[in-house]
C-alpha cells in the first residue's frame, strides 16, 4: 500500500504546476490574477476538505463491515450483505 501511495504522490507531483501554467495561458492579462487565485483557493479547499471527506468515508466503511459481520453472526441466510447483492 505504501508503494502505491508513493507512486501516486510522485506521479501527481507536477499537477499543480501544470494547472497554474494552463490558467496563465487561458486567462487574459487583466484576469490572470483571478485565475491564479481560483487555483490557489481550490488547492486550499482540497487540502482541508480531502481529509475530512476521507475520515467520514472511513467511518462509514467501519460501520458497514460491522453490520455485515453482525448479519453473518446471527445466522442470516444471506451471508454477507455485499456478497449477496441485496
Amino acid at each position: 500500500m505504501a508503494v502505491i501511495t508513493r507512486f501516486l504522490l510522485g506521479s501527481m507531483n507536477s499537477l499543480l504546476g501544470t494547472i497554474v501554467a494552463y490558467a496563465t495561458e487561458v486567462m487574459r492579462g487583466e484576469q490572470q490574477t483571478l485565475g491564479l487565485s481560483a487555483v490557489s483557493t481550490a488547492w486550499g479547499i482540497g487540502l482541508i476538505m480531502g481529509p475530512a471527506v476521507g475520515g467520514s468515508l472511513s467511518q462509514v466503511s467501519i460501520l458497514l463491515a460491522l453490520l455485515c459481520y453482525i448479519t453473518y453472526f446471527f445466522g442470516s441466510n444471506h451471508g454477507f450483505l455485499l456478497a449477496s447483492g441485496t
